[in-house]
């Protein structure tokens, strides 16, 4: 397209690609046939990626699977 298809997509624009998750879950694997797993959900919404409710789950999922990291690795 040469000279023409910059112009073009010049003119377009920028695209603005807007990040979000739409849920945030953890799952944790019990030792049990009756209740096998737990599901912790965090976020069950659409949710943007730089807010603070994001940053907020992402921050207690962290501190959850340090918990159960620990849990795991100290049986007697």
């Amino acid at each position: 397209f040469g000279g023409f298809g910059a112009v073009a997509g010049g003119l377009v624009g920028k695209r603005v690609q807007k990040k979000r998750v739409d849920s945030l879950i953890i799952q944790v694997t019990l030792n049990s046939f009756d209740c096998p797993c737990v599901i912790i959900p965090l976020i069950t919404k659409p949710t943007k990626t730089n807010s603070k409710d994001y940053q907020y789950a992402v921050q207690e999922a962290y501190k959850m699977m340090s918990a159960l990291d620990v849990i795991t690795h100290n049986k007697y």
